[in-house]
């Protein structure tokens, strides 16, 4: 037998089925729109070209979203996926129903087109998403809640940015700093449930494209300006803060560094869509404790594995602890372990705790998989 069929056997199951899919997604996404059509010829009439078009998109789409799940053996993931997609649907007018036939078309096909090793595989994700999704909820709580002591602030911080008033919005919150408003609580309790409440109010059809970025941006600026309140004593440690290749959402983890440095870390900020290359490039070159990644779409987890991976594979002395977050990790934080990472922080404000235990736990030479 040859190395590399001994190799092949080896991979786990759910290994290779995303490899396969993940190369098929196309063919099987024209396959499962051509079902679709032929099953309802009425939306050829109805909907032509375009609807054709918009079919095939959303199926790729989900069979993405299935492809990350099945690497990362979550089945919860692909039913949360279904759950937003519900949402997302419902709000620009197709019914729940309409996802549901396309699911089980997706099983359909998958059925028949899959190596029979893998059949079982993506039945089980889907008929999972297709069992839960009639009692899945067509609208979500806002992010925002009563709870949150800093509630006032936060709404009316998001009002500004959603009439366009970025100078008001940044003003407002620069005046309650200067009145005592720490930057943590800024971040946990104003800009962090801002930012997933403008996602929510984008998931639902109430904004739009370019007023969900222009609330993103605005804030990206706020924090920029923000920069002179990180004040801290310099401590011998140092982090390095990216995005996989491919993350474009990269506020997060602009957050997290400026955390790291009001708490007198050294960080070296790089932002969204880095390379593994100029990532292991870094770390040869500069002495680094942590790696911080951030990942906001499920859909790069597995650029996020290969990243890890690769920093694992290099063989740097002394190895770096590495912490992972973002709101891809939020619905299941366990997927931390399939990524390989040290730990995972569910906010940013944990997150500074927890890369301050995984630095001391790597000093001792005690590394543990720490979850927020």
């Amino acid at each position: 037998m040859s190395p590399r069929k001994k190799n092949a056997e080896k991979k786990p199951v759910h290994s290779s089925a995303y490899e396969w899919l993940s190369v098929n997604i196309q063919s099987i996404a024209e396959a499962i729109t051509a079902r679709i059509f032929a099953l309802h010829p009425e939306l050829e009439e109805k909907y032509g070209e375009r609807g054709r078009t918009k079919c095939e998109q959303d199926s790729v789409y989900h069979l993405h979203y299935l492809a990350e799940a099945i690497a990362g053996n979550s089945e919860k993931m692909f039913v949360d996926y279904a759950g937003w997609a519900k949402i997302m649907l419902l709000s620009r007018g197709v019914d729940s129903a309409d996802l549901g036939d396309n699911l089980k078309v997706m099983a359909q096909v998958l059925q028949l087109k899959s190596p029979a090793k893998y059949k079982r595989l993506f039945a089980q994700l889907i008929d999972a998403a297709l069992t839960h999704l009639p009692e899945m909820p067509e609208a979500l709580p806002g992010f925002i809640g009563p709870g949150n002591p800093f509630a006032g602030l936060a709404n009316a911080y998001l009002q500004r940015l959603l009439l366009l008033n970025r100078e008001d919005a940044i003003a407002l919150v620069t005046t309650e700093l200067d009145a005592g408003l720490s930057i943590r609580d800024l971040f946990h309790h104003v800009i962090y449930p801002v930012q997933r409440e403008v996602g929510r109010l984008w998931q639902e059809n109430r904004i739009n494209v370019l007023q969900e970025h222009y609330c993103t941006a605005a804030t990206d600026l706020l924090i920029t300006r923000l920069k002179h309140n990180f004040h801290a004593v310099p401590r011998s440690v140092r982090a390095l803060a990216v995005c996989p290749d491919g993350e474009e959402h990269s506020l997060g983890i602009k957050m997290f560094s400026e955390l790291l440095e009001s708490d007198g870390w050294k960080v070296a900020y790089m932002g969204s869509k880095c390379p593994l290359a100029d990532v292991l490039r870094h770390i040869k070159n500069h002495d680094t404790d942590l790696v911080a990644i951030s990942v906001a779409t499920p859909l790069n987890l597995a650029k996020t594995r290969e990243l890890i991976a690769g920093i694992r594979s290099s063989s740097l002395k002394p190895a770096p602890a590495i912490l992972v977050g973002g709101a891809a990790l939020n619905s299941n934080p366990e997927i931390g372990k399939y990524l390989q990472a040290d730990g995972v922080a569910a906010d940013v404000s944990e997150g500074v705790e927890i890369a301050n235990r995984l630095v001391a736990q790597k000093k001792l030479g005690k590394p543990s998989y720490v979850v927020a």
